[in-house]
């Protein structure tokens, strides 16, 4: 017998036991068999003395006092027997007696409408017989194949809540239309319903609990702060990163601890950037909620380097309480010396510049070293000397950045390693401008043509392309045509090679940067032509190659 026919008799085997316990349990609460059988119980006794008949035009007298059609001894009942209005004859003292219902006090069987008794002659105040008494059983389906009730409120949540592809689409796209239209107890009828059991479809376009929430925003409130605290770590992981986004667009300092607290207790969901935190951004409000905490939190990459921007905003816009600073600046230093030993680790390695971790790993650490400009010198002063000693360009450029902020003095070599990089070449000549310190740029590297390189690898390092700076690129040729207002326009040829698995088999590529207006010097940029289409660079020889970018240029000439 193969394992798929084991698997399916053992389906089959506990499907019919649950069958059978579900029917069982059915039969265990029936009401009705637990009358029949006080009934039964009833017969087997000794006949019981009984009310001697009665003509029935005789109507009782005002004093006679009522009694029971029926006799007998059943054990008390668990819970309150029926409420029934007194008997006519009732002394005026005993009805004072007996308080009156509050509208708040709970009426007997109130936990289940479905099974409140249906009374025979309780109006009349008589203690009703077995025979008189029923009992009606629940209408709502028990055990483990009951199926959720419609919600007889709200259709769109019904039609969103269906596995039917069609029936949740039509409810999504109601959901979107009545966005907003719906009221205040729908838009949190719906948001209940995101942290509950929806279902979630790999290929939909928007998630049904993502759909909720964004069609709920107009109607979040200050109020609502709770309710999404609570409601975040049931959420789907895409939901909670929009959980973050209304918390963070309430903007209160409540909302501000909430979106704190679940940020760090149950993750950012599978996104989080600026829309999650550009409100907090904006306002620069509750820094102290934020961090250090934050820092501290153990959050994803991705996450930590937001966090870490969200704080050079807060610093730079001088919106961080001053008690605070101390904290902040520890944790960020600690920070700091724990990246800068992975950072070393690695440095140099098969894999440096272009491998996932590398990549997370310089930019965290050059993240900590631009919050260091803000900082005082302290703890920070060693960190930076460490980031102005790195072999990594890019750890040495905002070292070098947040060293000239604070007013330390720098020399060429200080700077060199992270010139003679074109990865960040252009980054530290603007700097240096900035500061007013470009005679720091060593005269090699403050060239036009040291800039184009530097242009087309800033070109290659997007995601879109080859995601990383290249290993090596340089200058081959020079394309210059003759603009009657700008004078001499220069493209430069290059040719560049990356180690990377996906690119190393390649060998040298051409690409070009341009165009350049000449008289602009190093200073000046590139005129939107940068680009490679990653062709051999041994295709062709290098005349041909200039033979080809000349007849774009041209082309491109003669369309100006």
């Amino acid at each position: 017998m193969s394992l798929l026919v084991k698997a399916i008799a053992i389906f089959v085997g506990l499907w019919a036991l649950l069958r059978l316990a579900n029917a069982w349990m059915g039969k265990r609460i029936d009401p009705n068999a637990a009358v029949r059988r006080a009934q039964a119980n009833a017969e087997r006794r000794a006949p019981l003395p009984v009310d001697p008949p009665r003509p029935e035009s005789r109507a009782p007298a005002a004093d006679e006092p009522s009694t029971a059609s029926l006799t007998f001894n059943l054990p008390a009942p668990r819970s309150a027997p029926p409420v029934l209005s007194p008997a006519p004859e009732a002394s005026e003292a005993t009805s004072a007696a007996a308080p009156a219902p509050t509208p708040s006090a709970k009426a007997p069987f109130a936990a289940d409408p479905a099974f409140t008794p249906q009374v025979a002659g309780a109006s009349t105040g008589r203690v009703p017989s077995l025979d008189s008494m029923e009992l009606v059983p629940a209408s709502k389906p028990m055990g483990p194949f009951a199926r959720k009730t419609p919600d007889p409120v709200d259709p769109i949540l019904n039609m969103v809540r269906s596995h039917d592809a069609a029936v949740r689409r039509t409810g999504l796209d109601a959901l979107q239309e009545q966005r907003s239209s719906m009221s205040r107890e729908q838009a949190h009828r719906l948001l209940w319903a995101a942290g509950g059991d929806l279902p979630e479809v790999d290929d939909e376009e928007i998630p049904v609990a993502e759909a909720i929430l964004v069609a709920a925003q107009p109607w979040v409130s200050e109020g609502d702060v709770e309710l999404l605290r609570s409601l975040h770590p049931r959420l789907p992981a895409g939901a909670r990163s929009v959980a973050l986004t209304l918390l963070a667009a309430i903007g209160t300092r409540e909302a501000a601890i909430a979106w704190a607290e679940a940020l760090e207790r149950h993750g950012p969901g599978s996104h989080f950037g600026t829309r999650q935190s550009r409100p907090w951004a904006d306002a620069l409000a509750h820094g102290d909620v934020f961090f250090p905490a934050l820092l501290d939190a153990g959050l994803p990459t991705s996450a930590l380097e937001e966090i870490l921007l969200l704080a050079g905003r807060f610093l730079e816009g001088d919106a961080f309480p001053p008690e605070a600073l101390d904290s902040l600046q520890h944790a960020v230093v600690e920070l700091w010396d724990e990246t800068a030993e992975e950072v070393e680790e690695v440095l140099g390695g098969p894999a440096w510049g272009w491998s996932d971790r590398a990549k997370s790993l310089r930019r965290r650490a050059s993240l900590l070293l631009d919050l260091m400009r803000f900082l005082s010198d302290g703890e920070t002063a060693p960190a930076l000397a460490r980031g102005l000693a790195s072999q990594d360009p890019r750890l040495r450029l905002f070292a070098i950045r947040a060293s000239l902020l604070r007013g330390v003095t720098l020399g060429e070599d200080d700077v060199a390693p992270a010139a003679e990089s074109p990865e960040t070449r252009a980054m530290l000549y603007g700097f240096l401008k900035q500061a007013r310190k470009a005679s720091l740029m060593p005269r090699t590297w403050r060239s036009q043509r040291a800039m184009a390189e530097a242009d087309l690898a800033g070109w290659l390092s997007s995601s879109t392309e080859l995601g990383h700076p290249p290993d090596a690129i340089e200058s081959a040729h020079v394309v210059t045509i003759e603009d009657a207002d700008a004078g001499p326009v220069d493209w430069h040829l290059l040719r560049f090679r990356s180690g990377a698995p996906d690119w190393k088999a390649r060998g040298w590529m051409v690409g070009v940067s341009g165009p350049w207006v000449r008289k602009d010097g190093p200073g000046g940029r590139a005129g939107g032509d940068t680009f490679s289409t990653y062709a051999p660079w041994q295709d062709r020889s290098p005349e041909e190659h200039a033979a080809a970018l000349r007849e774009v240029t041209d082309e491109w000439s003669g369309g100006d």
